[in-house]
C-alpha cells in the first residue's frame, strides 16, 4: 500500500495553478474540446489499456488534482486533453494498475502516450517509476507493479467499464458546475482533487466530484452526468 502510494503520488497529473490571482472566480469552463466525444476518447484509451495490460481490464476511475494550490484556478484550463491519472481494475486478477495519460504527446490515432505504474526489483531495492509499454518491452526488467483489491470486485461488476459513454453533459459542463461552485470558496491546504467514479452516493452512477478542504470543513461537490443531479457532501 505504501509503495502504490508513492507511485501515485510521484506520478499524479499535477496540475500547475494559475499565475493571475484569482481567476477561477472570473473564468469560465474550456470549451476548445466540447467537440471531441469524451465516451469514445476514453474508449480508445480503454482498447490500447486492454492490449497493454489485462484483456479484461475496465476504468474503475479517474482523477486528477493540484494538490499544491491555493485556489481552483488550475479549473480553468481542465478539458479532455489534461493529463489524467486512470485507475484500471480487472476483475478477473482482482487487481488495480495506475496509468497516467501524457495528453502532450499523442499518437497520430489521437491516444495519449500511457505510463503505466511499473516497478523493478534488484538486489539494491525496488524502483517504481512510470514507462510506456514500450520501454517496458525495450529495457525488459519493469514489471507492472499492480495492487490487490479482491474486495472491489463485486462493485467493479456493477459499473460500466467505461465511465464517460453515453454522458449526457460535456465534460466542459461538469468543470464550469465545479467553477460555478467553488467561486467563493478557499482552500487552507492540501489544495483540491476531481475524482469521476462508477457509482454515486445518491443514484449509484457515475459521477464526478470535486473535493476541497478549508480548515477544519472538508466537502465535495459532487455532479452526476448521466442523473443531471449535483449536491454537496460533507466530511
Amino acid at each position: 500500500m505504501v509503495a502504490l502510494s508513492l507511485v501515485l503520488s510521484s506520478l499524479s497529473p499535477f496540475v500547475a495553478s494559475s499565475s493571475a490571482a484569482d481567476s477561477a472566480k472570473t473564468c469560465m469552463a474550456d470549451r476548445s474540446l466540447d467537440s471531441v466525444n469524451i465516451g469514445k476518447y476514453f474508449a480508445a484509451f480503454l482498447t490500447q489499456a486492454k492490449k497493454d495490460w489485462r484483456k479484461d481490464a475496465n476504468i474503475s476511475s479517474v482523477r486528477m488534482d493540484d494538490r499544491m494550490g491555493k485556489n481552483f484556478d488550475a479549473l480553468c484550463s481542465l478539458n479532455i486533453y489534461s493529463s489524467w491519472m486512470v485507475v484500471l481494475y480487472s476483475v478477473s486478477s482482482k487487481t488495480e494498475q495506475v496509468v497516467y495519460m501524457d495528453s502532450q504527446n499523442k499518437t497520430t490515432a489521437g491516444i495519449p502516450r500511457l505510463l503505466y505504474n511499473v516497478k523493478k526489483v534488484a538486489s539494491s531495492g525496488t524502483t517504481f517509476t512510470g514507462k510506456t509499454i514500450e520501454e517496458m518491452k525495450k529495457e525488459g526488467d519493469w514489471a507492472f507493479d499492480v495492487f490487490s483489491r479482491p474486495e472491489t470486485a463485486a462493485q467493479e461488476k456493477k459499473g460500466p467499464s467505461n465511465l464517460f459513454l453515453e454522458w449526457k453533459m460535456t465534460l466542459s459542463d461538469v468543470v464550469q458546475k465545479f467553477l460555478d461552485r467553488t467561486r467563493n470558496e478557499s482552500i487552507s491546504a492540501y489544495g483540491w482533487s476531481i475524482y469521476i467514479g462508477k457509482r454515486s452516493l445518491k443514484t449509484g452512477s457515475p459521477y464526478a466530484d470535486i473535493y476541497w478542504q478549508n480548515g477544519t470543513k472538508k466537502q465535495a461537490y459532487y455532479v452526476e452526468p448521466f442523473t443531471l443531479k449535483t449536491y454537496l457532501v460533507k466530511y
